[in-house]
């Protein structure tokens, strides 16, 4: 029977400060485990007791635990009861972001060994806080706290008590989850003529890769193992099509839910511009709160500047808006810089098409962030935001490079300067050839 479920904020904040400050001793940690009604072996009470003493999680300390370790852990830290008030001694801080695409493998899926594959691969190439967090949510996301808690408040004592529990995936197939997905990101590689996306492409494939082959030898471990006592070799029996069919119902829900807020925060933006495909197309792009190299690569420049209009948002006291805070990917984020540089729309559709020109960002920064920074500097010569024109902006950008290069003294760099000249000169003239298609239109 369910008797406690994962804390949220509102329910954190109720716990006295003083009371968190006392360490969890052994005592305080067999209360814990009885009012959470989990059972541990005693060396995995001695372990975990002698981990959460401090109220903190070092890196180190988590990679001594295996996934059946973790997954245990995460039952018993974080949880309120069902009156909605937190167990103050399941509150442990953990010590570094970067360790919470580890938390997270065990919610995954219904299968532990897509999971555990998952967990052990992100152990063994040691990825940046970044990538880690970032491959998650590539792999189906952070679980959404109150989806889970509406999911598992539905299910039925014995479904609970025989371990039934929220997942990211439920019910799927998750060998064919990897393949389809790997025919996607080919197909991807196949058809881009971005250096920079096919870069992403190609560790997106090594990763799954990767992936597959250490969950295929878990796989094999286990089916052995199984076989036996049975012939029974399915994953995990107890996500029966009942507990599938519960799920499904939750998450569509919540993605009507989440609809809802996606046309209450377009009206709170004031953005009446898009068809209804392109809503649902940038709602599924920014639902997981990141916005990839690869997920920018298949929209148009139009698109792009549409999209923009939901990223990095403030109000009229410069403060965030909800919503609209997103990871971004180094090529889209210069890319969204390009398509709001200016309010000449000839010119940032320029700019768009010139940086998606470069292979490398470096190439992007050599080239973007001097015009970039020559545009802030000429609108702040004024008291207002003023709408520039873009023709004397570049000639001034320009002769700026050109007394730069009458100064300089040395070969190597006046043969760099005349490079930069003549790379912006060369951007001016198709700025111009752009303004004229435009204004025929």
């Amino acid at each position: 029977m369910q008797v406690s479920r994962v804390g949220n904020k509102e329910e954190l904040n109720q716990v006295r400060i003083d009371d968190i400050k006392k360490p969890i001793t052994e005592t305080k940690f067999d209360d814990l485990l009885n009012q959470l009604d989990v059972e541990l072996l005693d060396e995995e009470k001695e372990l975990f007791q002698s981990i959460i003493v401090d109220r903190r999680v070092s890196k180190d300390e988590l990679n001594t635990l295996s996934y059946e370790e973790v997954k245990k852990l995460k039952e018993i830290v974080y949880r309120s009861d069902l009156d909605g008030k937190f167990l103050t001694d399941s509150l442990v801080v953990f010590e570094s972001l970067d360790m919470a695409a580890y938390l997270e493998t065990p919610n995954l899926s219904d299968d532990d060994n897509f999971n555990k594959a998952v967990f052990e691969m992100l152990r063994k190439l040691n990825l940046s806080q970044e990538e880690g967090l970032s491959l998650i949510r590539e792999l189906g996301d952070f679980v959404d706290s109150e989806e889970k808690r509406d999911f598992e408040n539905r299910l039925s004592n014995s479904q609970y008590d025989s371990g039934v529990r929220y997942k990211v995936h439920m019910g799927k197939d998750m060998q064919e989850f990897i393949s389809n997905r790997l025919e996607e990101l080919n197909r991807g590689l196949d058809t881009t003529n971005d250096e920079i996306v096919k870069e992403d492409y190609l560790y997106l494939i090594n990763i799954y890769n990767k992936i597959d082959s250490k969950y295929n030898s878990l796989k094999q471990k286990d089916e052995a193992y199984l076989e036996q006592y049975t012939r029974d070799t399915k994953p995990n029996p107890i996500y029966n099509q009942d507990v599938i069919n519960l799920y499904n119902d939750v998450v569509k829900e919540h993605e009507e839910k989440d609809k809802k807020e996606f046309e209450e925060l377009l009206k709170k933006l004031e953005i009446n511009n898009l068809s209804q495909d392109e809503k649902e197309k940038f709602r599924l792009i920014l639902e997981d709160k990141e916005f990839s190299n690869i997920e920018m690569d298949s929209l148009s420049y139009e698109q792009m500047k549409k999209i923009s209009q939901l990223i990095s948002q403030k109000d009229s006291n410069n403060i965030p808006i909800e919503g609209t805070s997103v990871t971004l990917g180094s090529r889209t984020s210069a890319l969204l810089k390009a398509v709001t540089a200016t309010d000449d729309d000839s010119f940032n559709k320029a700019l768009f098409e010139k940086v998606k020109s470069f292979s490398t960002m470096e190439e992007i920064n050599n080239f973007l962030l001097p015009i970039l920074h020559h545009i802030d500097e000429q609108l702040k010569r004024f008291d207002e935001i003023i709408k520039l024109n873009m023709d004397e902006v570049l000639n001034d950008l320009i002769n700026g490079f050109k007394e730069e290069y009458n100064k300089a003294e040395h070969k190597e760099i006046k043969e760099h300067y005349e490079s930069v000249i003549e790379e912006y000169s060369d951007f001016k003239e198709f700025y111009e050839k752009i303004k004229k298609e435009d204004e025929s239109l």
